[in-house]
């Protein structure tokens, strides 16, 4: 079975230094794949690429099993969606409308009804319905965070009708968030890939790393662009593989099984 989206051999390079090399990786419904790594490790380009932003200049990106730059625009957009870092508006839209541009062109065709049902319920999600007729540029920056992930969810439950097979990603989602909104925003991503009728890939990029234990069904570790290390998160997570990867000690017990992270203060000698 053909992987929904997949990186076979990928690379990108800039000014002679790769970004990313040599990445492989298949992302499936049903899983929730977490990406770690200290700043500079090729992360958010890595989802770039995914995501069809980049083109590798080594290996491919397939979706589905065909390569991602003959997938038609408009079925690339019902099969994945993202949420990128940067968020920005330079017109005052309505918090309602940023939703909505969720599904412009995907969901267009759709009665205006249901159009605003899908907006409506995408707010409530990301609990901000009751912001909905704020100007987004009066904002707070985790508010901003929380309406952009309304709309990935808008446009993801729109392209539904078009696709059942979606990816989901989301490049630090919950860097703005406070705690509660932190929590609530993985648990609806992890319920995404839980769905019993179309269950969605979701790639998330995390630096908490106690969440990403917590939440990731299959943990990638980048390091220098390359990946390290995936996988299992009780499998490859341990305290050698952090110490090499950022430069510190980090300390490692187990909680139901899941390995909780403990800060240690101590840089590894030479990092």
């Amino acid at each position: 079975m053909n992987a929904w989206l997949m990186a076979e051999n990928a690379g990108y390079t800039t000014g002679g230094r790769w970004l990313v090399e040599r990445a492989d990786l298949a992302l499936q419904g049903g899983a929730l794949t977490v990406v770690i790594g200290p700043n500079g490790a090729g992360k958010s380009t890595l989802l770039r690429l995914l995501s069809g932003e980049l083109t590798p200049q080594r290996g491919r990106i397939t979706s589905l099993g065909a390569p991602l730059a003959e997938v038609p625009a408009w079925q690339l957009a019902a099969r994945r969606v993202v949420m990128a870092q940067s968020g920005r508006l330079g017109f005052p839209f309505r918090v309602h409308e940023v939703v909505a541009l969720g599904i412009l062109s995907i969901g267009r065709r759709l009665p205006r009804t249901e159009r605003d049902s899908l907006v409506e319920a995408s707010l409530h999600s990301a609990d901000m319905l009751a912001l909905a007729d704020r100007d987004f540029q009066t904002l707070s920056g985790g508010e901003q965070q929380r309406v952009h992930f309304a709309r990935a969810l808008c446009q993801l439950e729109a392209a539904r009708r078009i696709e059942a097979r979606q990816v989901l990603m989301l490049d630090e989602p919950i860097a703005s968030l406070d705690l509660e909104h932190q929590f609530a925003l993985l648990d609806a991503a992890r319920a995404l890939t839980r769905r019993p009728d179309s269950p969605v890939a979701v790639l998330a990029i995390l630096h908490d790393l106690n969440l990403a234990a917590c939440y990731a069904d299959h943990l990638v570790v980048l390091s220098r662009g390359r990946i390290a290390a995936q996988g299992p998160v009780q499998k490859i997570l341990d305290e050698a593989l952090l110490a090499e990867v950022f430069g510190v000690r980090l300390g490692i017990t187990r909680h139901h099984g899941l390995p909780v992270i403990l800060p240690q203060a101590r840089r590894v000698a030479g990092a």
